[in-house]
């Protein structure tokens, strides 16, 4: 190679005048400028610093970008993301180019104890630390989140939540209603309070009925 061109960690500081995401942008684009057919490209994590599907739709046109350079001026890349689907955004030319490759996992219910414990009933997680062909088709950010010591409601929680996101009927209000992970015998009282008030809202005309009855029954059912 004649030069290893790199885009990394990009750490905040307000020393540059720059936010982390325009200091992202503007070091892969100093590394694509000098780069050559002989050129080592390593990008990892390009596109975190910004709105999830802006980032997505840069990871797919900067693959675009590489793989319609001259064959000659068109460096060997190693290309990290989280953006699973980026390949499925980028031309079938594009792809011909690409040797999508993952980080192996192995589901295992009689794993060793260090292994990743289960989420939700599901199977552990043994992380054989090896990269075989192929594209990650879930990031296990669960299993992260238990293994690294997360409280077992608040994970719980996320597991519920994602599956609602997962509805394509869903949206973040009616995630935001969700009954948390709480005792049944709470969970069914809040039920009843959440019944109440909107029986009460329904019932409540604001050009007749007096406001501070029904204030009170809302700081009740608070």
């Amino acid at each position: 190679f004649d030069s290893l061109q790199c885009h990394g960690h990009v750490p905040d500081s307000a020393q540059n005048h720059m936010s982390s995401f325009v200091t992202e942008c503007t070091r892969v684009a100093q590394a694509l400028a000098r780069c050559t057919g002989k050129t080592l490209l390593l990008l990892d994590e390009f596109g975190k610093g910004t709105d999830p599907e802006n980032g997505l739709a840069l990871v797919a046109a900067t693959l675009d970008y590489l793989a319609g350079l001259p064959l000659q001026t068109r460096p060997w890349t190693i290309f990290v993301s989280h953006f699973n689907n980026a390949l499925d955004l980028v031309s079938d030319a594009a792809r011909s180019c690409i040797s999508p490759l993952t980080m192996q996992c192995i589901e295992d219910t009689d794993a060793a104890p260090e292994a990743a414990p289960p989420v939700a009933g599901g199977p552990r997680i043994v992380f054989p630390f090896r990269v075989v062909p192929g594209i990650s088709s879930d990031s296990l950010s669960f299993h992260c989140a238990r293994s690294a010591g997360m409280p077992e409601a608040l994970v719980q929680r996320a597991v519920q939540v994602a599956a609602a996101l997962q509805d394509k009927t869903a949206t973040f209000a009616s995630v935001r209603l969700l009954p948390s992970v709480i005792d049944p015998e709470t969970e069914a009282r809040q039920l009843r309070q959440y019944d109440e008030l909107m029986l009460a809202f329904d019932r409540f005309d604001p050009e007749h009925d007096p406001l501070e009855p029904f204030l009170a029954l809302c700081r009740k059912c608070r």
